[in-house]
């Protein structure tokens, strides 16, 4: 089981990544209403997650949260390189 700590990180890492390539697709001025809608859904999955990881105590639980970052930034990270094309 990786430490909460490790797991927070790597979660703020990929979550930072996925706002710069929304920034990204904004900067300019252009207004990028599917980049916004990315980036306010990003923030939420942040805001619901990190309590989730703070108060697992269990390692049935941790495995649950883990597929869950896994499988939410996954598709994050998907729809954040469609934003460049």
């Amino acid at each position: 089981m990786a430490s909460k700590k490790n797991v927070k990180k790597n979660v703020q890492s990929r979550v930072y990544i996925i706002m710069d390539a929304c920034d990204e697709a904004i900067d300019g001025g252009n207004e990028n209403k599917t980049a916004d809608k990315l980036m306010d859904d990003v923030v939420e999955f942040y805001e619901t997650i990190m309590p989730k990881i703070n108060n697992a105590k269990a390692k049935a639980e941790f495995k649950t949260i883990n597929d869950d970052i896994s499988k939410s930034l996954a598709g994050f990270e998907k729809k954040a390189a469609g934003l460049s094309k």
